[in-house]
């Protein structure tokens, strides 16, 4: 009878602890890895809609079109 009480406490107390361990708040340094992270995917997702688009004006219209696509990318990288 003592032992089936004592187990239903220390269970109690597990259950409450791991609660306690899931619903703990973001630290700041994990909070600041994300923002870099999601900052460094945008960044690339920029460079390669530049690389996708300078290679599609390349193809049609020849090396004359660079300087366009190159003037396009300084103010995307701004």
């Amino acid at each position: 009878m003592r032992s089936a009480a004592l187990s239903r406490r220390i269970s109690a107390l597990r259950r409450l602890e791991d609660s306690k361990k899931s619903n703990r708040p973001r630290r700041k340094s994990e909070s600041m890895q994300v923002l870099i992270l999601v900052g460094f995917m945008y960044r690339l997702y920029v460079y390669t809609e530049i690389l996708e688009v300078s290679i599609l004006l390349y193809s049609v219209r020849g090396p004359q079109n660079q300087i366009v696509v190159l003037r396009w990318a300084e103010t995307w990288t701004r």
